[in-house]
């Protein structure tokens, strides 16, 4: 972040700015080695659990995703919205309910207390967002926790993973050729100095 910003605040062209950069590079490319290093150690002691969707249906994780239905489907804006899933989500935890009790009703009455609105929501609308795997189901946009694009983007992964080996064998091969060909260099340039400087001993 800081190189981004010390580039981001350049004029143009050189600046001497680039000098104080590169050793923030040199920092970053250890720091992900380090992190690397603890991640390559944690993830085979990873316990998952297999099944936490009773633990999620207990839970307010589809209030967000509440207030975006009643964007997209009902023409509310959404900081409305936000104010009448908030008042709905208050009233269920103080009656000691969980999000999979909400009701239309409620809905309504959480709308026409903070906002004033008569608000009509489908029964079906509610009762699907109860449902935790449905909610990750519906999230299929690039990036998104949907199976679908999970699928998607862990095959992309593999495929730019082998990729990226590929590259490297090959940048090692040239590296190596290199080397090899430096070193070749140098003996027939040492070479020659021994005989230029025999040559001169003779005469």
């Amino acid at each position: 972040m800081a190189s981004a910003a010390a580039v981001k605040s350049l004029p143009s062209t050189y600046n001497l700015d680039f000098q104080e950069i590169t050793p923030k590079l040199w920092e970053s490319i250890d720091t992900v080695r380090a992190s690397l290093d603890m991640l390559h150690k944690l993830v085979p002691k990873l316990k998952v659990t297999a099944d936490i969707s009773a633990k999620a249906s207990a839970s307010f994780v589809a209030a967000t995703e509440l207030a975006n239905v009643l964007v997209r489907k009902y023409n509310v804006p959404f900081r409305t919205a936000h104010k009448i899933v908030g008042a709905l989500v208050k009233s269920l935890v103080e009656s000691k309910l969980t999000f999979a009790d909400a009701t239309p009703r409620l809905l309504q009455k959480a709308a026409e207390k903070v906002a004033g609105i008569k608000l009509l929501v489908k029964a079906e609308d509610i009762c699907e967002l109860a449902n935790p795997l449905k909610l990750v189901e519906s999230h299929k946009v690039k990036g998104g926790p949907a199976p679908v694009e999970v699928k998607r983007a862990l095959a992309a992964r593999e495929k730019q993973l082998l990729l990226t080996k590929s590259n490297i064998s090959k940048m090692d091969k040239e590296l190596e050729e290199a080397e090899n060909k430096l070193d070749a260099t140098v003996k027939q340039f040492t070479g020659n100095l021994r005989k230029s400087a025999t040559f001169k001993n003779l005469t």
